[in-house]
């Protein structure tokens, strides 16, 4: 993925001055005061940024955590046309955040890799009808290539008599998820 892409509708600054790519939106954050980067909008749309650039997220989710941590109040359409001016407190009240959450690997929850290949194959059990005979999944230490990657990864997986091609959807989703939420604990 690439930090050239580009938003589908440019940044409007309140300078007037516009941001149309992911880059040009991280290097916009980079010259912010400390104060706004302790703002839970501003640390959302860096991590929307993030997700984007590198993971080939959703630029989308970058354009609103953008708008959201320059306004405030993105979500609501006078937004866009009237951007507020960053030094106005009113203008960084918390919102709760409708982002992805990824979280770096230390802020995740610590699990043991028997708990978590266990909860792995229970959610994929519980998932699809055609999983029940599912058996299991081996997971495996790694280590992560940047701070916002899981330290564990899917080794095998044991389909047993259930529907492979409906079990690999729930198992990917399941993992996929539980990577956001958990790291391998030093056992």
């Amino acid at each position: 993925m690439s930090w050239d892409r580009r938003f589908n509708e440019s940044i409007v600054l309140p300078d007037g001055s516009k941001l149309t790519t992911l880059g040009e939106a991280g290097k916009h954050i980079l010259e912010l005061s400390k104060a706004q980067h302790n703002t839970k909008e501003l640390q959302g749309a860096v991590r929307s940024l993030i997700e984007a650039a590198e993971y080939g997220g959703e630029v989308m989710f970058a354009h609103i955590g953008m708008l959201r941590a320059l306004s405030g109040r993105a979500d609501e359409p006078s937004a866009k046309t009237a951007p507020v001016k960053l030094s106005d407190s009113t203008s960084m009240k918390p919102e709760p955040e409708h982002v992805p959450s990824i979280k770096p690997t230390f802020d995740r929850s610590p699990i043991a890799s028997e708990t978590l290949q266990s909860a792995i194959t229970d959610a994929v059990k519980k998932a699809e009808p055609a999983c029940e005979a599912f058996v299991g999944v081996i997971v495996e230490p790694t280590t992560p290539k940047s701070h916002f990657d899981a330290n564990w990864a899917l080794k095998g997986v044991k389909f047993g008599r259930s529907d492979r091609e409906k079990a690999n959807e729930a198992v990917m989703s399941i993992v996929e998820r539980m990577q956001r939420q958990f790291r391998l604990s030093n056992e």
